[in-house]
């Protein structure tokens, strides 16, 4: 049996799979997010308890549990001092802090080429530049810098050691040597974990961890990685141009690239992350905006009252244009434009508009926003030829469907609706020797089923709306700035 460890911006989840994928049984913990004024902050502290937690729900039956793979949400860095204790919560990627530090840096060209990440202040080495500035008394403290995957390992196994795909989101990772560097001075690249592949063992489970979550002594914990690439695995995205589509609070479509990495323009222009996949020598990119679901609870919650589900089906089968067009900025962008002042818009009300037609509208802008990403990856090459969605979103078929005929290609279900801890999971029965290679592995752990085909007849109608929301950003940011 193993865990997969699945460590996100609001909860952890631990779920334990046999060796053929199926879910034995699963537990999960909430903390809050902190910070005032737009400051969002994780306290290290209650992550880390709430991982104990669920991993000893875990340890509570008769299962042989033998592995725990981990995947991680990125960018959030946990500061550790000299004496090994927590100094500061950990500043998430959506916290604006670093704006500023991103917009200062040198040689940004540079920087790009050698992470592969397009320079923004979402990245750890932005956040730890706003703390060198403003909080010198913790920053002068810093003995080791870890994001929550290498974090939780180390608090297992005494070992700091992290998964490269995890490793790459700090902007301080040299995608070509593997290893960290000094990104900028006084950033020090042996405060960071030692880089490892994702079936890479972290180490054995310290006997009192073992004995206080009830787990194997010889519990052996995996690197795993980034979340977004663990979930990509979960859904048996082994192959070039292979997708997956987590539909959750945000939305976000992993593709694998192959043993190609992305250009520097692409990586620039479309703020594009070229991230090293789970796979040794394979990559990835994302394309991701931060309100899909969030948004659709926004119009629940604001103007539906509660009615959450009973809209979606209410318009069941319903997948046409709606005529309106919503920018859904309400928290900013997402690739491409990652704008984090821009606002939402919904144009082409009229005194007929109903719920169900906002509701419809919402779930269609959505794809169009994601569609932008797609357009931008085909004129560089980049073809995505089989997407499977996961995550909250998929409950709604209407989704689905506006999906098929927005993106004009089938859209497949993950058959685990815990992808990431999947995708760790994977990692680590891979990592303990169960499976010879990648493909072996999700062969036996993973399925999908087709969900829904595209509606041949209405593509051109889907494409005339999409021309028009393609132009919606640019006018909206030039009447708001």
């Amino acid at each position: 049996m193993y865990i997969g460890l699945d460590v996100g911006t609001s909860s952890v989840k631990a779920v334990l799979f046999s060796q053929d994928g199926q879910v034995q049984k699963k537990a999960s913990k909430a903390y809050p997010v902190h910070g005032e004024k737009g400051n969002l902050e994780l306290n290290p502290l209650e992550v880390r308890d709430a991982a104990f937690y669920v991993l000893r729900k875990m340890g509570e039956g008769k299962e042989k549990i033998r592995t725990i793979g981990i995947s991680s949400l990125g960018e959030a860095a946990v500061l550790i001092g000299r004496d090994g204790n927590v100094l500061e919560r950990a500043i998430l990627p959506g916290d604006v802090r670093g704006t500023r530090e991103a917009e200062a840096l040198e040689n940004k060209g540079d920087l790009s080429s050698r992470t592969g990440l397009p320079v923004n202040g979402t990245y750890t080495v932005c956040k730890l530049l706003w703390m060198r500035r403003h909080r010198p008394d913790i920053y002068s403290r810093i003995s080791r810098v870890m994001l929550f995957g290498d974090y939780l390992g180390w608090c297992l196994t005494g070992e700091q050691k992290i998964g490269h795909s995890l490793a790459s989101r700090t902007m301080a990772y040299d995608l070509e040597r593997k290893q960290f560097f000094a990104a900028e001075q006084g950033i020090d690249p042996e405060w960071f974990s030692e880089p490892v592949d994702a079936d890479a063992c972290v180490g054995r489970i310290l006997p009192e961890c073992a004995a206080a979550l009830h787990l194997p002594e010889d519990t052996l914990i995996f690197a795993g990685g980034h979340d977004q690439p663990c979930a990509a695995v979960g859904t048996g995205a082994l192959q070039k141009g292979w997708a997956s589509d987590s539909i959750g609070t945000s939305e976000c479509i992993t593709v694998n690239l192959g043993n190609t990495r992305l250009l520097q323009t692409v990586v620039e222009g479309g703020n594009f992350a070229n991230e090293p996949f789970l796979q040794t020598g394979v990559y990835d990119t994302m394309a991701y905006t931060h309100t899909a679901g969030r948004l659709v609870e926004w119009l629940y919650q604001k103007m539906a009252k509660g009615k959450m589900g009973v809209l979606d089906r209410e318009c069941e089968g319903a997948a046409d244009p709606t005529g309106l067009l919503v920018l859904p900025h309400f928290s900013g962008s997402g690739t491409p434009c990652m704008d984090p002042l821009s606002t939402g818009a919904i144009v082409g009300l009229n005194l007929h508009t109903d719920l169900e037609l906002l509701h419809r509208a919402v779930l269609e802008n959505v794809c169009y926003e994601m569609k932008q990403n797609l357009r931008l990856w085909e004129e560089h090459g980049i073809k995505c030829s089989r997407i499977v969605a996961v995550g909250g979103g998929t409950r709604s078929r209407l989704w689905l469907q506006y999906k098929a005929n927005i993106y004009q290609m089938p859209i497949y279900l993950a058959g685990c609706g815990e992808a990431s801890a999947l995708g760790a999971a994977i990692a680590s029965a891979k990592g303990i020797g169960d499976f010879k290679t990648w493909e072996q592995a999700a062969s036996a752990m993973v399925t999908c089923r087709k969900a829904c085909d595209p509606k041949e007849e209405k593509l051109g109608q889907f494409e005339e709306a999409y021309e028009k929301y393609s132009r919606l950003y640019g006018a909206v940011k030039e009447i708001y700035r």
